[in-house]
């Protein structure tokens, strides 16, 4: 049997799809393996948000060219998340994901966000970047990362370092934590 010392990345286009999760709420105090979420830490609302519980995420248009892998803010299908804590919605808008994959199939990525959340009149958003990896465990929720397997695409990143949010709005300050995990697909 064979094992291949690295893997065969070819230059070329991208995409990332994160499939639905249908655990039942968008927001919930449990951790769902295989599903992906931000975590914001718990005051009062549950702390896992799963950002495919209510359709598919994904981002099309990226690019691969060595180790590097790009996905530009157009091409993202992000659904808006509603029904959550107090009645509010979140829309999430990413500016970039940016990152490389090296030849063990180690994932580290930068993902560029904003977060607006709404509750009637009330808005709050959130903006920033985190650092993704797929090494480690994400510290506040849990989720794991796993490396790039050629044989299927799928990779799985979790949130290493998340300064805090740049915060504005009516709402209590918050620290957020990003952890995703999901298929990556190549053309």
């Amino acid at each position: 049997m064979h094992t291949p010392s690295a893997l065969d990345l070819t230059d070329g286009g991208a995409e990332v799809t994160l499939n639905d999760c249908a655990q039942g709420s968008s927001q919930s105090d449990t951790y769902v393996p295989g599903c992906s979420y931000m975590y914001l830490s718990k005051v009062a609302a549950p702390p896992y948000t799963y950002l495919s519980s209510q359709g598919a995420v994904s981002w099309k248009g990226g690019s691969m060219a060595g180790s590097a892998v790009s996905f530009p803010a157009a091409g993202r299908t992000w659904p808006a998340l509603t029904g959550l804590y107090l009645g509010s919605s979140a829309v999430a808008t990413p500016a970039s994901l940016t990152g490389t994959i090296d030849a063990a199939g180690k994932v580290d990525l930068t993902l560029a966000y904003g977060v607006l959340f709404t509750a009637g009149s009330a808005q709050y958003r959130l903006t920033g970047s985190a650092q993704l990896s797929s090494q480690g465990t994400e510290t506040l929720g849990g989720g794991s990362g796993s490396a790039y397997d050629p044989a299927t695409g799928a990779f799985a990143v979790v949130g290493i370092t998340s300064g805090p949010p740049a915060q504005t709005g009516d709402c209590l300050a918050v620290n957020a934590a990003y952890g995703q995990a999901g298929p990556a697909r190549r053309p």
